[in-house]
């Protein structure tokens, strides 16, 4: 009984490819301050708290708009719908 003929493996396997990014990513992150992301302004800034609160305030509002708005196209399309077999 011979071996059968195994090529090797070409192609990374993805624990491999994730490894490889990893360590990429760190080489890179080694160039910049990573602290540089975050304006100085958010630390000293006393009023972040409430500012954060507007903000998700503000997305929950936008939000409730955008189910409204697509709650009105699907009533629309249902309309279109209905009158263009009856045409």
């Amino acid at each position: 009984m011979g071996r059968t003929y195994k090529p090797k493996r070409k192609s990374r396997s993805k624990a491999q490819k994730e490894t490889l990014a990893k360590a990429s990513s760190k080489r890179h992150s080694k160039t910049k301050n990573p602290s540089d992301n975050t304006p100085a302004s958010v630390d000293k800034d006393p009023d972040v708290p409430s500012k954060l609160k507007a903000i998700l305030e503000e997305n929950e509002r936008l939000r409730v708009k955008k189910e409204i708005l697509e709650l009105k196209l699907r009533k629309a399309q249902v309309i279109h719908q209905i009158l263009s077999r009856t045409a």
